[in-house]
């Protein structure tokens, strides 16, 4: 996955820099993705490169005149522009290309995902009241996440502009904030769940920290001062910790006067540097959250002086370490004794372990779509799906999990909001089609389209990837150059299939330079488009079913084994959907080892009868969020129930599938099959194909899940055959002319 990140690197400020610095090595080093951060020059961005203030007020026409006759304040000025730019090299991994708000527009960056922080992105004045902070260059991308990672707000938003904010924040996918005070606005306005998160310098340890230190060889005890702005208040309290210690004063002075009379006035110092005067400091004073942060990061003797606005994100910092008595007034610097200076760090661990917390957390079971892209993700193969209830999910071996984190980042279900963008309607075609060749047409489904695109890929030298069953009929998606695979991946398999190794697999292969055809549900896809870096993604084709959900592979194996026993003979041959009477009569058909054959109506199969009735499918299923306009594979193919109500003229009875392409790729690669097709309107195709949109209220979902639960629940005290004889019956030939009934009604409607 590539990441860009979107920060204020161009500020020449030691905590703009080093939180910078840490959220990408954490990205890169941590959870091993590709990361670079944009190096974006707002308007004015430069301004902290100038040792000249701009404006014309009284205060700001004085300190000009005295910097322009301060030989050695603007000798030391230039030092610590070329320190600091050093450091930027060194330590920001920032694009080549340098954007302004007009390119960025013209010529965004690309990427997997974007993220927006730290720092004080979000402050609308700091950040010059630009909503490419919000990421609104990223509009009319597809398939990318847009992510707010821990961007403080500062100066609380007018709201005489929320309006505006709340435009901002529609385009973010997933949202948290620095100070826990900006928690609530920022959930008010985006209607999206917000998460208070630590800045990024605590993401890496201590000893990182102190690896990436240097000294600067002070060898006597010194309070070290850092202030963003002096006033009265620093000046008080600096002077009453040195009253009381004695010790040397050690400033890192942003000004052109050292109010401090400092023993030590230092300016050109690097970011390096910053980090080894406070962690060789006795004692540290400042005004500055990131000098705060690496007082606590080091465990150091801390006091600030509050500034007279924006101290939300100081309040947020020490709370977060239970230490809220650090932030000095007049009243308590003049009572301060030399007892009160020890800080008490007893209970920081404890307060911050929340937040600190480097925990592996697989997505809850209802949740959970059993797609497989977290163990195929697993560099250390921790995770492996076991049987819990009707279905498989996943579990880790804590003893060998390494808390990379790579199989959260590959979770769909984690991160539902992000996964389907908008915009893919308008550009979507949609067909319906069918095979040339009767023959295949006939075994198929419903049209026989897959497996012309199947012929495709392999005349042009691809592989293929679909859902095949093994000679003990278990379900895995198996992958070929070879056009044996055609036969086997052929029709419809109304259970999930086995995905390990197989998203790895197709990885190695795009990398070796092959062409890969994937043919899977919506969860499959999306989970493999997940495991594959955008840089391989042109060389593979995503094909997604019209999926009406995955039935439990326990009661699979259960009914086959009932199958067996009764007729007292190995099934040969499974049909999930006969054709035997048309396309249009769903029927099951089975063939025995000892050549006796069975072709029934599904309504009385008791296997697709509870499938029907939704008894038995994985809770994720009716609880879908594929089943939307918003996709992002390349095409899409299902049958197309119900074509004959808006193309009388068609000849379908052979079956017909709806195809509808997503992506130039997806159209160009579907012009090229050799099928017969005719473009529909997509008003007329999203009426007719079921289970494509969800329609279905809260309140229906809930009815249904509740019913599975119960299913679940008494098939784990009952045998199979107490199951369909007692207690879950297939319906009767006059439920089933009802049903059809009310599917012809909800077809006119």
């Amino acid at each position: 996955m590539k990441i860009n990140i979107l920060t204020f690197q161009f500020a020449k400020n030691y905590g703009a820099i080093l939180q910078a610095h840490a959220l990408s090595s954490y990205i890169k080093n941590d959870l091993h993705e590709e990361c670079e951060i944009i190096q974006y020059w707002p308007e004015r961005s430069d301004a902290s490169w100038n040792m000249y203030y701009r404006g014309f007020e009284p205060k700001v026409i004085l300190r000009n005149i005295f910097v322009f006759f301060n030989i050695k304040f603007k000798r030391e000025f230039r030092a610590k522009n070329q320190v600091m730019q050093k450091a930027i090299s060194e330590l920001l991994p920032l694009t080549k290309e340098r954007y302004t708000r007009e390119s960025i527009l013209k010529h965004p960056p690309t990427a997997n995902a974007y993220i927006c922080g730290s720092d004080q992105v979000w402050n609308f004045v700091k950040c010059f009241d630009d909503p490419t902070y919000f990421f609104d260059f990223t509009k009319s991308m597809k398939n990318v996440k847009r992510i707010g990672y821990a961007p403080s707000i500062a100066d609380p938003w007018p709201k005489s502009r929320w309006e505006e904010f709340k435009g901002y924040l529609s385009h973010m996918d997933i949202i948290s904030v620095r100070e826990k005070s900006d928690v609530p606005v920022v959930e008010k306005l985006s209607g999206k769940p917000v998460t208070h998160v630590v800045d990024p310098v605590f993401l890496k340890t201590r000893e990182y920290w102190d690896n990436l230190s240097q000294d600067m060889n002070i060898k006597e005890h010194y309070i070290f001062c850092y202030f963003l702005g002096t006033n009265d208040l620093a000046v008080n309290l600096v002077n009453k910790v040195k009253q009381l210690t004695g010790f040397k004063i050690v400033h890192l002075n942003l000004n052109a006067r050292d109010r401090f009379n400092s023993d030590y006035n230092l300016r050109a110092v690097s970011p390096q540097q910053f980090i080894g005067l406070i962690k060789n400091a006795s004692y540290v004073c400042t005004n500055s959250f990131h000098c705060s942060a690496f007082s606590i990061i080091f465990r150091k003797n801390y006091f600030v002086a509050p500034k007279g606005f924006a101290n939300a994100r100081m309040e947020s910092l020490q709370e977060m370490f239970g230490l809220n008595n650090r932030m000095f007034t007049q009243e308590l610097i003049d009572g301060m004794t030399i007892e009160q200076m020890t800080v008490d760090y007893s209970k920081a661990d404890e307060k911050f372990a929340p937040f600190k917390e480097n925990q592996i957390k697989l997505v809850e079971k209802a949740h959970c779509t059993g797609c497989r892209a977290c163990s195929n993700a697993c560099p250390t193969s921790s995770i492996k799906f076991e049987l819990n209830g009707l279905h498989y999910y996943p579990t880790i071996d804590e003893d060998t999990c390494i808390r990379c984190g790579k199989c959260m980042g590959v979770c769909s279900p984690l991160q539902w909001g992000i996964k389907h963008p908008s915009g893919i309607e308008a550009k979507s075609k949609y067909y319906c089609a069918w095979n040339k060749d009767a023959a295949e047409r006939y075994a198929a489904t419903s049209g026989g389209v897959g497996d012309a695109m199947a012929e495709l890929a392999l005349k042009n030298g691809w592989y293929v990837c679909g859902a095949a069953f093994d000679k003990d009929w278990h379900l895995s998606h198996i992958v070929s150059n070879d056009k044996s695979i055609i036969e086997q991946i052929r029709g419809s398999k109304y259970l999930q299939s086995n995905t390990d190794g197989v998203y790895a697999k197709i990885k190695v292969l795009l990398d070796e330079g092959e062409k890969v055809l994937f043919i899977g549900t919506p969860c499959q896809t999306d989970a493999l488009n997940n495991c594959v870096p955008v840089r391989l993604r042109e060389n593979l084709l995503l094909c997604e079913i019209i999926c009406h959900g995955i039935n439990s592979p326990k009661v699979w194996e259960d009914y086959r084994h009932h199958l067996e026993n009764y007729h007292k003979s190995p099934i040969a041959i499974y049909n999930f959907r006969s054709k035997s009477y048309g396309w249009g009569k769903l029927r099951v058909a089975y063939t025995l080892a000892n050549g006796k054959e069975v072709d029934v109506p599904a309504y009385q199969n008791i296997f697709h009868h509870w499938f029907g009735q939704h008894f038995m499918l994985r809770e994720s299923c009716l609880r879908c969020q594929y089943r939307t306009v918003n996709r992002y594979s390349d095409i899409i193919i299902g049958d197309f129930w119900g074509i004959e109500t808006i193309e009388p003229s068609l000849d379908v009875k052979a079956g017909a599938s709806v195809v509808i392409t997503n992506t130039p790729t997806g159209e160009s690669f579907f012009v090229e099959c050799q099928m017969t097709k005719k473009e529909i309107e997509s008003s007329s195709a999203l009426k007719v194909i079921k289970g494509f949109v969800d329609k279905t209220s809260e309140e229906h979902k809930m009815k249904e899940i509740d019913r599975m639960h119960k299913f679940e629940e008494d098939y784990a005290s009952h045998s199979f055959d107490a199951m369909y004889k007692q207690l879950y019956p297939r319906i009767t030939p006059m439920q089933k002319l009802l049903n059809s009934v009310l599917y012809y009604l909800h077809l006119k409607k």
